[in-house]
């Protein structure tokens, strides 16, 4: 075997390689989220996409807004890894950016979770909110309440 032949097998081998074993890339989803029950058209629309428990409810991987509007408000998050997800949405009335609590700490703003997932002293826990998102688009519905 001349160097030549013997470096066109050794890429030849390693393409092959990359082929079987998937090295070529991770595949990424799209999540589309529709927010209902969306009851104005003051203020914006605030949902947030959270990858893991650690950081679900406060720091999201991912968040986007979008002007409010009577019924339904549509995200699209697109390019997301395969993984377990959870999604909170809330109707920002005031514009101020943050979901309002009363003094004894219950939103009064209109808030959802992915699968409407409710907590009973606080936020759900990731698990009970939690979607899973492989390669292809996928869409979740929740209302704002």
């Amino acid at each position: 075997m001349t160097y030549s032949k013997f470096t066109q097998a050794r890429a030849l081998l390693f393409s092959a390689w990359f082929f079987i074993f998937g090295v070529t890339g991770v595949y990424a989803g799209e999540l589309i989220v529709v927010v209902d029950n969306v009851k104005s058209e003051q203020g914006h629309v605030r949902a947030a996409l959270f990858n893991n428990a650690k950081s679900f409810p406060k720091l999201p991987f991912l968040s986007q807004h979008a002007a409010a509007k009577a019924g339904t408000v549509t995200f699209t998050f697109k390019n997301i890894p395969p993984g377990q997800y959870a999604v909170s949405a809330y109707h920002d009335l005031n514009d101020n950016e943050k979901l309002d609590i009363s003094f004894v700490g219950k939103p009064v703003e209109p808030y959802g979770f992915s699968r409407n997932a409710r907590g009973t002293f606080g936020p759900p826990a990731f698990e009970e909110a939690m979607i899973v998102l492989d390669d292809a688009s996928k869409t979740v519905t929740f209302g704002v309440k």
